[in-house]
């Protein structure tokens, strides 16, 4: 059986600048700083960082005529489907980048994809379901667990005592 190693998340940048607009390692920066505020090893992140591209939005380039235009597009394994997080993350990504280059907010344009991993294929094949969830239990449902055990051991206590 294969053994998959998922490299997710992956943040693909696009963006109509050249590579001398942007401050040295960049990229190994910012998805270091991504890592962090999804809560990712930064070992498994990867890039594209695709510069010098001939972008816009919408055909008459109104957003961006004569301008600065970033795109950064992030994916990663069932880590978006939470809107609240997501409005948290967002501010926290434009800070990000525009504390450490020369981007304006009015420049950036962020995509969120939450993606399942049967959605990415390597080695041949659709990675498979993982085996073990996401995140360990969180204490609350430790303790639910831990009542509803003892309560059905109190349960069966009194009936046998009947």
């Amino acid at each position: 059986k294969t053994t998959f190693v998922s490299k997710m998340p992956t943040v693909r940048v696009e963006t109509n600048l050249a590579p001398a607009y942007f401050p040295d390692n960049f990229m190994p920066m910012f998805i270091i700083a991504v890592a962090e505020l999804l809560g990712k090893d930064k070992k498994v992140m990867k890039y594209v960082f695709h510069t010098n591209v001939d972008m816009t939005i919408g055909p008459d380039n109104v957003d961006h005529e004569n301008g600065d235009f970033f795109w950064a597009d992030i994916s990663a394994f069932t880590v978006f489907s939470d809107p609240d997080f997501c409005y948290d993350l967002m501010p926290k990504i434009f800070s990000h980048l525009t504390d450490n280059s020369n981007l304006k907010e009015s420049d950036i344009y962020i995509t969120l994809n939450d993606i399942k991993p049967h959605h990415v294929g390597r080695n041949g094949v659709a990675i498979p379901p993982r085996s073990k969830p996401l995140t360990s239990p969180s204490p609350a449902s430790s303790l639910s667990s831990l009542l509803t055990v003892l309560l059905m051991l109190g349960l069966t206590f009194f009936l046998f005592s009947i």
